[in-house]
């Protein structure tokens, strides 16, 4: 490697590279807990500074390992990832879903299956190859959408004709706790045809370019040439998060949203700071910077920010935890961990150099 066009202080990037990622993976193996889970912790505030309280929930592990698949080959990362798969292949339901409480989580019954986990959870694995029912969760899928195409977040109960069985048998578990279910979408500020930007670009990612998800990709341009990607997901509140998950699609091979490029990249760059760093925190760093690197932008921005990485990790090998995501539109609670923002950081790091090789440098 050689220092053409690296900045003095990157003289030896890939050696700071390698002995970052490498701590980023020991602290991510020491905090997986046995069964394969990771935690996630609800609190009050973005910074998780003030109360807060561990959660059970599938969704960590689906992301970090997601996130963990481009450092695939190394020991430590295929013991994370064989772990992570084996837990969420345990926590599937039926017909090829997941929920976002784990089993014996006391709100599993009350929070329907939905298409966000179900999507991020079987692209996983696909890819680890593991035996999950893709067909059948796929068509469980596409026969959960609007008439415009766009597909609902949740595998609920609606007035409308469905002609999947299975979501039939989906539906009616809610009849078992029909007035907590009740209670349930008053209190969660989510409604039974809710559609929401980020779960659509992650049904995208896990089924790809189909006649059934073509829709999805104008509703995706839409939001970003509209600028609403500030309201476009009750979810995801973070714009940062809305355009990782979106452009992790581009660079999967969805150039049809390179209509959008532009405009993500020039949103992205007005939020970099002089230390290098994206917004206010590491999580959302590691974010605009995965980001652009699935747009193949190449400026100094992105070099800054790597360098803001390293210099942030902690002497565990984490980075500090940040909301990554809300319990509902107003952001009652956020939803983070150390693990998670790790998992990000790591992959952005990854991404970074392997563009970097590709380059020649």
């Amino acid at each position: 490697m050689h220092s053409k066009n690296i900045s003095p202080d990157l003289k030896n990037i890939e050696e700071k590279l390698n002995s970052t990622i490498e701590k980023g993976i020991a602290y991510l193996e020491d905090h997986q807990l046995p069964n394969g889970e990771f935690l996630m912790y609800m609190s009050g505030d973005d910074a998780m500074q003030g109360w807060n309280l561990p959660e059970s929930c599938v969704f960590p592990a689906a992301l970090i390992g997601n996130c963990l698949l481009p450092l695939r080959g190394q020991e430590k990362v295929e013991n994370i990832l064989v772990k992570a798969a084996k837990f969420l292949h345990y926590q599937m339901g039926r017909g090829g879903t997941w929920n976002h409480y784990t089993i014996l989580h006391r709100y599993r019954n009350l929070c329907p299956q939905d298409l966000d986990d179900t999507a991020c959870v079987s692209h996983f694995l696909k890819t680890m190859d593991f035996d999950v029912p893709t067909e059948r969760n796929q068509q469980l899928i596409l026969d959960n959408r609007r008439s415009d195409g766009l597909f609902y977040t949740w595998f609920t109960f609606r007035f409308r004709f469905n002609k999947n069985p299975m979501y039939w048998y989906l539906a009616a578990k809610e009849l078992k706790y029909l007035f907590k279910s009740l209670v349930f979408w008053q209190q969660a500020g989510c409604e039974r045809h809710d559609v929401d930007t980020v779960v659509n670009a992650n049904i995208l990612y896990y089924m790809g370019i189909r006649k059934e998800t073509e829709p999805i990709i104008p509703y995706l341009i839409n939001v970003i040439k509209k600028g609403k990607e500030n309201d476009c997901d009750k979810w995801y509140r973070n714009t940062l998060t809305v355009y990782y998950f979106i452009t992790r699609n581009y660079y999967k091979g969805i150039l049809k949203l390179g209509e959008i490029r532009s405009e993500i990249i020039d949103r992205i760059l007005s939020e970099h700071q002089k230390d290098g760093s994206f917004r206010k925190s590491d999580l959302e760093t590691a974010l605009a910077l995965s980001s652009l690197i699935h747009l193949k932008y190449n400026g100094h921005e992105i070099e800054e920010g790597i360098h803001y990485l390293i210099g942030k990790q902690l002497t565990k090998g984490n980075w500090k935890r940040w909301a990554f995501y809300y319990s509902g539109p107003t952001k009652p609670s956020s939803f983070g961990s150390e693990e998670l923002t790790t998992a990000f950081c790591l992959e952005s790091l990854a991404l970074y150099k392997k563009a970097l090789s590709k380059k020649g440098i």
